[in-house]
């Protein structure tokens, strides 16, 4: 739930005239560092969903590429290789340690083997 917040609060803040100027003077601090900042580039609104007409934007190369950085970094991206986020992982280690825990405690106890019918 956490994860697919984070994604849409990177993406959704450029529709605004502030933010759309913090980007623009980010991007600038990049001019002369990468080939071709300011080249448009296809961003996925929802980094857990597909390119398709409703889940993309057009950006400036710059922006594609600190948005990405801040998805991996956060996790986001994990799901195209078959895992959840970090979060979600220990949540899940977790969940699976009490169930075992829970398993232990219902199962009748084995009595210890009888010593004296040797």
């Amino acid at each position: 739930q956490k994860s697919a917040s984070h994604s849409k609060a990177v993406v959704s803040t450029q529709s605004t005239g502030s933010a759309k100027r913090r980007w623009r003077a980010f991007c600038q601090l990049f001019e002369y560092h990468i080939d071709d900042y300011n080249f448009g580039t296809l961003l996925r609104l929802d980094c857990k969903k597909t390119y398709n007409e409703q889940n993309t934007t057009l950006v400036p190369r710059v922006q594609f590429l600190a948005i990405e950085i801040a998805r991996n970094r956060l996790g986001l991206n994990m799901c195209h290789f078959g895992r959840g986020t970090e979060k979600e992982e220990e949540v899940k280690d977790e969940e699976k340690k009490v169930d075992e825990e829970k398993r232990e405690e219902e199962s009748p106890p084995v009595p210890p083997p009888d010593s004296t019918s040797e």
